[in-house]
């Protein structure tokens, strides 16, 4: 059951009837200044979002495999890469970035507001991260998106995966353990499992096809 169940559960003693699956609504999207600045900075090419930090609640994929995706986005797509993150994550993107040309990666971390990092996701192409809360947003806003997750408790997607789009989640295929030892993994990190073939395969086989289909 996902999380966000679990949390709808809690209302079933004050209301009557079945409690409705989770939906979102949203007002009136009305540009702001600082997006027209921010699109004129893009050149208004259309972006796609690539998130890589996740507060260490969670696996994560490592800075090559990241690499590999941002290579992977250059090569088969025309988009403008974003690397978002919080502040105190500058030193995670600044290695992502350093081997890339600036005009097509862009370093925003620390950037946005959390009004304004919705905004982002809500107009991006797709949005790429592990475990975190921008995933949700994406999910929220009806972006595309692709994920990467721990199969096991308690970090499985069943229950932490974006919740219209679970279908675009990727996970090692790993027997064990059952529950996830995320500070002493005997993977040495369960998502480092994940081969080029695999990132490969389900980014630009499967999910950058749906996309430009």
């Amino acid at each position: 059951k996902h999380e966000s169940e679990y949390n709808l559960s809690l209302l079933e003693s004050l209301i009557p009837d079945k409690i409705p699956p989770p939906f979102y609504e949203f007002k009136q999207w009305t540009p702001e200044p600082w997006w027209d600045d921010f699109k004129t900075e893009l050149k208004s090419k259309d972006y796609v979002i690539l998130h890589s930090g996740c507060g260490a609640s969670a696996p994560n994929l490592n800075e090559e495999q990241y690499k590999l995706i941002i290579r992977l986005l250059l090569e088969k797509t025309d988009w403008t890469v974003l690397l978002t993150g919080v502040s105190g994550e500058e030193n995670v993107v600044n290695a992502l970035a350093a081997d890339f040309p600036e005009e097509r990666v862009k370093k925003t971390v620390g950037r946005f507001s959390l009004a304004e990092l919705f905004t982002v996701i809500r107009n991006a192409s797709l949005l790429i991260a592990s475990s975190t809360g921008p995933l949700h947003l994406a999910n929220a806003a009806g972006t595309p998106l692709l994920g990467f997750f721990c199969p096991a408790k308690p970090h499985t997607p069943t229950r932490w995966g974006p919740y219209d789009q679970q279908q675009w989640v990727a996970t090692p295929n790993l027997d064990w353990p059952e529950i996830c030892e995320l500070k002493n993994c005997p993977h040495g990190g369960c998502l480092n499992q994940l081969s080029d073939d695999e990132i490969t395969d389900i980014l630009c086989t499967q999910r950058l096809k749906t996309i430009h289909e």
